[in-house]
């Protein structure tokens, strides 16, 4: 999973604490939102992060990190 293409600058945008698609699809303005998508589907399925509701009910959801050990 980590070798894909695009994969490893999400996980850097993620590690530096960009959250929020909006904030991810900006920092890596060559990828398309419909891959962005699908890269944060799959590191949710594969690597323990988990999308969750922001505070404040504005329906939102926002990636999570999760340390497995």
């Amino acid at each position: 999973m980590i070798g894909r293409r695009w994969t490893g600058v999400i996980l850097r945008q993620l590690l530096l604490g960009t959250g929020r698609f909006a904030e991810i699809r900006d920092a890596i303005p060559a990828m398309t939102d419909r891959m962005l998508a699908s890269r944060l589907r799959e590191l949710e399925a594969s690597a323990g992060s988990r999308a969750s509701a922001r505070p404040g009910g504005t329906g939102r959801s926002a990636p999570v990190r999760q340390v497995r050990g």
